[in-house]
């Protein structure tokens, strides 16, 4: 229920039309046509971005790291300092944090959404309760982190890798296509 379905293409295919089984050959529709699918879940806002990273590549190549905060950390302390310094730590990754003053029943989070994991720094027995909680939830897995957060428990990362010489010789091709026409109006 919380994904994104995102499907694209470089070029449309051919399949018989027009007498061509392959792609890059002709100016058809079928070839030139490129989809372009986008499906999100409902209520779904676009994700903060907190760094955007082009990466070298080869001559024709893009490509991006991008990292978006995930959903928000609960901070279940023990104590009000704790959960304070909980906060903080998330804060200065770039996340958000969900403050919680006063104790929280571990069956609490079997039923909560809204959010990617929760910090707990407190007693074991205590930091089982709610490990096995989170375990008990339908859906994606979600952690308990018992120590300082890092980067990756805060942020999604996204890699995107774009060849863009397709589209180049896509361009020369529609270009050819066009000298060619302007060639037989002349005639």
């Amino acid at each position: 229920p919380d994904t994104a379905f995102i499907v694209s293409a470089d070029h449309g295919e051919s399949f018989g039309e027009h007498g061509v089984y392959t792609h890059g050959q002709s100016v058809y529709q079928e070839e030139i046509h490129v989809p372009l699918l986008i499906s999100l879940p409902d209520g779904a806002l676009p994700p903060v971005t907190l760094r955007r990273i082009d990466l070298p590549g080869p001559t024709g190549e893009s490509n991006r790291l991008t990292l978006s905060a995930r959903a928000p950390f609960l901070c279940l302390g023990p104590g009000p300092e704790t959960v304070e310094e909980q906060a903080q730590a998330v804060r200065a990754l770039g996340g958000a944090a969900v403050l919680v003053h006063g104790a929280l029943a571990p069956e609490a989070l079997t039923t909560l959404t809204g959010f990617a994991g929760a910090l707990f720094w407190g007693p074991e027995p205590a930091a089982r309760a709610y490990a096995r909680a989170l375990s008990e939830r339908d859906g994606p897995i979600l952690p308990l982190i018992t120590a300082l957060p890092d980067l990756g428990h805060v942020a999604l990362e996204r890699h995107v890798c774009v060849d863009t010489t397709a589209s180049g010789g896509n361009a020369q091709l529609l270009a050819a296509a066009g000298a060619a026409q302007a060639v037989s109006r002349n005639a």
